[in-house]
């Protein structure tokens, strides 16, 4: 990487810690990093509470599965990321850096030193939570270890971006040029996903009589299972080491490892320029018309849009209109290669069970985890990733104040459309996993009340954590992603850390009156009917849990709205 560079990559650091640092003088950042403060201060001095980590030196299976978080989040790049570069550059870096006499590994140099600055304040957060984690290894040698872990797998995801950019952009030929990690990821896909399938009914009866943990064991121990998690098996051995020996044996592999991803991405043959100056333009385009631009022609080409799959009604409610938007802008944001992957893998992996278990109440018992597994992380990551709500549309915020509405309904709006996504999404995999369950005789939960309290439990609850989501977006707007750039700088990773941990708290104080209440509904009921307290006694204690809620959320909008009236729009960032 050249002087200039350089010396713009340190001064873009200074500046951009320098804004972050000038917003302590508003008193709701400050309170909000003495809070995070005092959380990361209790974490790093009691001692008494445990890690992650703790117990993992001495047992084989705490190893593996860190070793599988990684294999699964590497996967899940290659399957399911995106076609666009991983790179992203803002419009002034486009206009600044790409007309200059500089070589494209240059600038991929650049991107990845940038990188380096989130990856080295995300080991300091790792290192206070996972803390000494039942290892006696020094601090540094924690961090170091962290270190490699977060740039290996920044490094795969950026050369993971880069070949699918190419393989996007060139067609056969792009596909012909990355053939060799094509293939290699592709093979080592299909052989863990084959090899897994096929072990599912020995490990669930191993499961049955406590010895889970051996068969887990014992099964990645065989080849080629062995052989493929063997890479990121390197990666975690360090971070588990107990004498320095070993971590300086297990290091170096490690490193090596890591190295080994720095070639491969400054020299990914991939439509570089084109796609993220193409990308820079988009989010150029979307920030002028944030602020007010001229409006294209109608015969304009790029003002052509699809035609929407429903149409709106010409009367109604106007915060229907907003519903109706944000629904479309998500679903023409889904990728059909990605459907198509889900339903011919979900047939596959049905199909092969079968094959396996050869009996339909053992192949129903394995999909009701299958499908709660992904409701589950729906309920919990979902208002994180469907975010076409104020957090998309605050970059808008002279558009939405000029409609004829007031602040409280256009927030309620705006919040009501990713409800209405995630609870849809969630209603799938509840009707596929109750209809499992039917065929299941020793399904864990009676399936009738928990499924109508789960439909009844699950909008509700969308409700609760986005509410506290676009809370957020409108109280600091200067520390919540906006738009569809990314979060990125010194503080980027402590903000996030601490914008789940508050909004974790928020949830819980929210679900304390509704869940009293349906409590003490549930409990009338069983002394009124003089049976004893079942599930069926929460089926209708759970909508008046629901109307308690729908109260409190009445009031919290009603101030958000008027958060919204006053927010002032120099606080909102366009993404870059």
């Amino acid at each position: 990487m050249s002087g200039a560079l350089g010396y713009l990559l340190v001064h873009s650091a200074k500046n951009r810690l320098r804004g972050q640092l000038a917003r302590l003088r508003r008193p709701r950042y400050l309170l909000a990093v003495l809070a995070g403060g005092a959380y990361f201060g209790a974490l790093l001095f009691n001692s008494k509470m445990p890690s992650p980590l703790a117990g993992s030196t001495s047992s084989a299976l705490g190893q593996l599965i860190y070793t599988a978080v990684i294999f699964v989040t590497v996967a899940s790049g290659w399957v399911f990321g995106s076609d666009r570069p991983a790179l992203v550059f803002s419009e002034a870096e486009v206009q600044l850096l790409f007309p200059a006499p500089l070589p494209r590994a240059s600038l991929v140099r650049y991107k990845v030193a940038q990188a380096q600055i989130v990856v080295l304040f995300s080991v300091i957060i790792w290192v206070v939570l996972l803390r000494s984690g039942g290892t006696t290894l020094p601090f540094w040698m924690r961090a170091i270890s962290l270190w490699i872990i977060l740039s290996t797998l920044y490094l795969h995801r950026v050369g993971a971006s880069l070949v699918r950019t190419s393989a996007a952009s060139h067609g056969v030929r792009g596909v012909r040029s990355n053939l060799i990690p094509i293939v290699i990821v592709a093979a080592a896909i299909a052989v863990v996903g084959w090899t897994i399938v096929r072990a599912v009914p020995g490990v669930r009866a191993a499961m049955m009589v406590g010895e889970g943990g051996d068969a887990l064991e014992k099964l990645t121990s065989s080849q080629p299972l062995s052989a493929i998690l063997y890479p990121f098996h390197l990666l975690v051995t360090p971070l588990f080491a107990d004498t320095w020996r070993q971590w300086l044996r297990a290091v170096i592999p490690a490193f090596v490892l890591m190295a080994a991803h720095y070639p491969w991405v400054t020299h990914t043959d991939a439509a570089f320029e084109e796609a993220v100056a193409e990308a820079a333009a988009k989010r150029a385009r979307a920030a002028a018309s944030t602020r007010g631009a001229r409006r294209r022609p109608i015969g304009d080409a790029e003002s052509v849009v699809p035609r929407p799959w429903f149409a709106l009604a010409p009367t109604g409610h106007p915060a229907i209109a907003i519903v109706w938007k944000n629904v479309l802008a998500y679903t023409r944001t889904l990728r059909l290669t990605t459907l198509a992957i889900l339903v011919v893998g979900v047939g596959v992996i049905g199909g092969s069970l079968y094959t396996q278990v050869g009996d339909w109440h053992e192949l129903a018992a394995i999909g009701e985890i299958l499908c709660a597994i992904p409701l589950g992380m729906l309920v919990l990551l979902g208002p994180g990733f469907v975010r076409v709500d104020l957090r998309q549309d605050l970059l808008q915020l002279d558009q939405l104040r000029s409609y004829p509405m007031r602040g409280s309904t256009i927030v309620a709006a705006e919040i009501a459309s990713t409800t209405a996504i995630l609870t849809v999404m969630q209603y799938l995999l509840l009707a596929f996993g109750a209809l499992l369950a039917t065929y299941d005789p020793n399904a864990p939960v009676p399936v009738a009340p928990a499924a109508l309290i789960a439909i009844v439990a699950l909008p509700t609850l969308n409700a609760i954590t986005l509410t506290v989501a676009n809370g957020a977006a409108l109280l600091f707007p200067g520390w919540v992603r906006l738009g569809d750039g990314r979060a990125a700088g010194i503080e980027a990773m402590g903000q996030n850390v601490l914008a789940i941990f508050v909004s974790l708290i928020l949830t819980m104080v929210a679900l304390i009156p509704p869940l009293i209440v349906a409590t003490l509904v549930a409990t009338s009921i069983g002394a009124w009917t003089k049976q004893p307290l079942s599930a069926w006694s929460f089926v209708p204690a759970a909508p008046a849990a629901a109307l308690v809620v729908l109260g409190e959320l009445w009031l919290v909008i009603k101030w958000l709205g008027r958060v919204f009236a006053r927010t002032d729009l120099a606080q909102i960032e366009a993404p870059g």
